[in-house]
């Protein structure tokens, strides 16, 4: 390599060989039985939520007609 009007020596290194993903090594961790997870892993979030958010939107409808049909009651007794 030169540099400024004179040469000099250069070292070239490898980079250091890092694991890929067919040479990692994982680990061995106990884990428990399925059945003696916690009660909060064994839920699936996404579908629990989905069915609540469900069930409000019909309790919501349901209340809806349900006040729907009183106000149409109390203005045909008014009507009256």
């Amino acid at each position: 390599m030169v540099r400024s009007g004179r040469q000099q020596a250069t070292t070239v290194r490898l980079a250091r060989r890092r694991p890929g993903p067919g040479r990692v090594r994982v680990r061995a961790q106990p884990r428990r039985p399925a059945g003696l997870r916690r009660w909060w892993r064994r839920i699936d979030w996404g579908r629990a939520g989905t069915i609540t958010a469900v069930a409000a939107a019909l309790a919501g409808l349901l209340l809806t007609g349900v006040s729907t049909l009183y106000d149409a009651l109390v203005s045909q007794s008014g009507l009256e």
